[in-house]
Parts: structure tokens; sequence; C-alpha cells
């Protein structure tokens, strides 16, 4: 009796376990498994943490996202700008630039950044070239050279108007400065033949320029002035462009082990993303934990599983009233 009573309160909390929700439950695929692997690999390739998105997989798309492009942007701010670039004139991507594209999107300018830098026409600026004037912003140093230069130069801000003039022989500077040096304001003629501008489409958000300053009848015979600075490059033509060679050693002279450090984040971050296109294609190494199920289970299902339930309990109590009744019949002989 003991058992076929142990019998009832079994069948009768399957019962209950088989009207409980969470047990009742269908069987479902992971998320990840129900998407197209590939789009979601093109996907995570493009953005960090767009293949988890496209998969539902919301927390790992949003630890992706924010890391990855993080670490990416961090970099890029860290060296000025001018850690990620590709140089048109190299047969294939250097080794670095090939790590960062695996950051998809955000390193891919680069690539047509410096198919840009390498057209022809693309080069630094000579006199010969100007036609018309050209108005610039400036902001540099007046630097003196020569006897004479004590007091002369100076921090310097204000407006280059620049023109070509044409000798017999060659080209002549002209135009004005005007802005300051120090705190004082000056307006300063240009004169002579020196004169560099670099090309329109280079890294930095600064073109670097210098012109030399026309001479002074009260200054040295031998003395020259050299306005050297930079005039601002626009987002379009510095953003992951190829910068010169004179550029790239400025910014190591400033940074020295930083810019070193800026170029490692990018590397780490496209090596990040490609964990993250790989764990889209072929889904988490281990253990899923992020998915939910498509659809509810329906009523028909609950009802079927129930039944089936009850059916199996009532199976196991006949067969254990079966083989108690002889131990009851020589209990009561």
């Amino acid at each position: 009796m003991f058992r076929c009573s142990a019998g009832r309160e079994e069948m009768t909390e399957s019962k209950t376990n088989a009207t409980s929700p969470e047990l009742a439950m269908e069987p479902h695929r992971a998320l990840w498994l129900e998407a197209n692997p590939w789009i979601a690999g093109v996907l995570a390739f493009l953005i960090p943490g767009a293949g988890h998105f496209y998969q539902g997989r919301w927390f790992k798309g949003t630890i992706y996202f924010f890391c990855i492009l993080g670490t990416f942007l961090g970099g890029m701010k860290l060296g000025d700008g001018m850690v990620v670039y590709h140089k048109a004139d190299t047969r294939l991507p250097t080794v670095w630039y090939a790590t960062q594209l695996l950051t998809g999107a955000v390193a891919l300018p680069a690539y047509f950044q410096g198919l840009r830098a390498a057209q022809p026409a693309n080069r630094p600026l000579e006199l010969s070239s100007i036609s018309g004037t050209l108005n610039l912003p400036f902001e540099g140093e007046l630097k003196a050279i020569g006897p004479g230069r004590e007091g002369v130069g100076g921090p310097a801000k204000g407006t280059l108007t620049i023109t070509s003039e044409r000798t017999a022989f060659s080209y002549e500077l002209g135009g004005r400065f005007v802005g300051t040096v120090g705190d004082r304001e000056v307006d300063l003629p240009l004169g002579g033949s020196r004169f560099l501008l670099a090309p329109q489409i280079g890294g930095g958000s600064g073109r670097a320029i210098e012109v030399s300053i026309g001479r002074n009848p009260n200054d040295h015979p031998d003395l020259q002035r050299l306005l050297i600075g930079s005039t601002p490059r626009s987002f379009m033509d510095s953003f992951e462009a190829p910068p010169d060679q004179q550029s790239l050693n400025d910014v190591y002279r400033r940074l020295g082990a930083r810019y070193d450090m800026a170029v490692v984040f990018t590397l780490i971050a496209g090596l990040l993303n490609l964990f993250a296109i790989w764990d889209c294609v072929e889904g988490p190494a281990y253990g899923f934990g992020d998915e939910q199920p498509r659809t509810a289970p329906s009523s028909e299902n609950a009802a079927a599983t129930i039944a089936t339930e009850a059916t199996s309990a009532n199976s196991a109590t006949n067969s254990e009233s079966r083989a108690a009744k002889p131990a009851q019949a020589v209990l009561k002989t």
C-alpha cells in the first residue's frame, strides 16, 4: 500500500511539473543557427557587433561594438589620426594595414585615400602652378636665419595671401602675411623664391607650408626670414590618408612611444574583430546562454506532453501493484 501511494504521489508530481511553463517549453535551435552565417560574417566584418545583432545576440554584439570600435578610435586619437593608412605605391597592403583592415568599414577609407594620394595631380604646389591668388590660414612661427636675427622671430598666426609673379628666368613670390608674431600685430610682404606647400591629400590635419618674407631695408643684407608652419587640411583629404615622410618624422618626434602604442591599439582592434567574425560564422566555442525561443510552446504540444507523462506514470503504478500482491498474500497466510 505504501508503494502504491508513493506511485500516486510521483504521478501527481509529474502532472504538476508538466504544467510548468519552464518544463513545457519546446526544444529550440540556438539563435546563431537560425540566421544565415555568411550574412552574419559579412556584417560582423563591416561593423563590429552587427553580425551578432543580426543573429539576435544583443549582449555579445553590444560588447563587440563598443570594445572593438573604442579600441580602434582610441588608437586613432592617440596617434593624431596618422596610424591607419595605405600607400598605393606598394603592390600589396602592408601587414600592419591588412590587420587594421579587419576592423571593417572604419578602416576601409584608408585604401581609397591611398589611391587618391597616389594620383599625379596630388603633388606639392609650386610657384609656377599658382594661378590667381591663394588665401590660406596660417599657424606656425616666423624664423630668422643669419646675422641680426635676435628679436625678429616668434610664434606666428594669421592669413597668407599668396601670388606668383613671373620674372625673366623664374617665378617670384608675392603677396602678404597679416596677423601676429608673438604679441605684435604685423603686415609683412612676401618675397623671394622660397615656397613650399604640401599636397592637398595627405596624413595629418595640417598641410605644411613654408614661404619667405621679402627684404626689409632695415634688415642685415644676409638676414633671411621664413614663415614655417601649416594651413588646415579638410577632413575628407586627411582622414586615414597616407602621411609623407616629413609628417611621420614630426609625429614621431612629438609623440615618441605614444605613437607606437596607438598603432598597437588599432592592430588589437583588428584581431579582436577577427574573433567576432569567426564567432558569427561558426558559433560560440562553448555554450550559448544568450538565445531565447522564437515562439512560446503551443497548448496542443503542452497537452500531449502531460498525457504522455500521465500514461507513463500509470504504467509504472500498475507494475508496482502487481509486484506487491504476492507479498501481501504471504503475509495473510
